[in-house]
């Protein structure tokens, strides 16, 4: 029988040589079957975040034909796909302030009687309900039920204000018509740079500013006059830059047409589809927490095997 010279290999050098072999091959195995669990919660975190992306549209409310909710119930505002709308209402003065909603489709009427109707008719896509905000020198609000980032919203004018900066006709005759030279109110376009601005705020669970959005409802700011432009249709407004962790959103607008007891312009806007994201699903956590255990027990295999 021939024979074979034999290599041996000396017992605590075997020792680590099948360890690194086992470590490699089971880190390799562990690792394939976290990664696979991130991958597979991600995927249906992904699908359940397009599913459960909370568009709120008002379809959850309901109103008879031509009509509005203003708080005079006097609850203090609404809820509406999870987010609660901030409402003051006054029962001696039977006037309000922050938002209401309203499937009002008068488009033609100035002044302040017409208060509740958006510029458009009606809500996005043609939907019958949506938000007006009325700022009287406490910012609308709108609280979101947890910490979150919000993608944005559509806003456009109310017949109200629409109506006062394009001809000005307030049905009190206070506004001048936007673009008139202020010292001949209701002259005409001459030019002059006014301006309607929406802005909006948004704050985290304490209270801090995450940051804020500026959208101009009516611009004549610009060198040609034919450029100068008032909304007067739905427009989207990205709010991804107010950040992640956003709680409330508070709406604010300001307006170049001031007189001796504060702003001249109707301080409304309207307001649909405000959209912004839930909360993370269970099983993006779940597929981490896998990921990062196997990251770990693997540095924890490999520093006992050099020891």
């Amino acid at each position: 029988m021939p024979s074979f010279d034999a290599v041996r290999v000396p017992e605590p050098t075997l020792v680590r040589w099948l360890g690194w072999v086992w470590l490699i091959a089971s880190r390799r195995a562990r690792a394939a079957v976290a990664a696979a669990t991130l991958a597979v919660a991600l995927s249906f975190s992904g699908t359940r975040a397009a599913a459960d992306v909370v568009t709120v549209d008002f379809a959850d409310k309901s109103l008879p034909p031509n009509s509005f909710y203003n708080g005079s119930d006097l609850a203090g505002g609404f809820t509406s796909g999870g987010a609660h709308f901030w409402n003051n209402y006054n029962p001696q003065f039977q006037s309000w302030i922050g938002f209401a909603y309203s499937n009002v489709n008068n488009t033609t009427t100035p002044g302040f009687t017409n208060q509740y109707a958006a510029i458009t008719g009606s809500g996005v896509g043609g939907a019958g309900i949506y938000a007006v905000g009325f700022d009287a020198g406490l910012p609308p609000t709108v609280t979101l039920p947890f910490p979150t980032s919000v993608s944005g919203v559509f806003v456009t004018n109310t017949t109200y204000s629409y109506l006062a900066i394009r001809d000005g006709n307030d049905g009190f005759g206070i506004v001048r018509q936007f673009g008139d030279d202020p010292s001949q109110p209701g002259a005409g376009n001459q030019g002059h740079p006014d301006w309607y601005r929406l802005t909006i705020t948004g704050r985290d669970a304490s209270d801090a500013v995450t940051g804020s959005i500026e959208f101009y409802l009516a611009d004549y700011r610009f060198a040609d006059n034919a450029d100068d432009y008032v909304v007067g249709d739905w427009r989207w407004v990205d709010l991804t830059g107010l950040g992640w962790n956003v709680k409330s959103l508070e709406f604010s607008v300001a307006s170049s047409d001031v007189g001796q007891f504060g702003i001249n312009t109707p301080t409304y806007f309207a307001l649909d589809n405000l959209v912004y994201v839930p909360e993370p699903t269970a099983c993006v956590v779940i597929g981490v927490v896998a990921w990062c255990a196997v990251r770990r027990r693997g540095r924890e295999d490999q520093h006992a095997i050099r020891s």
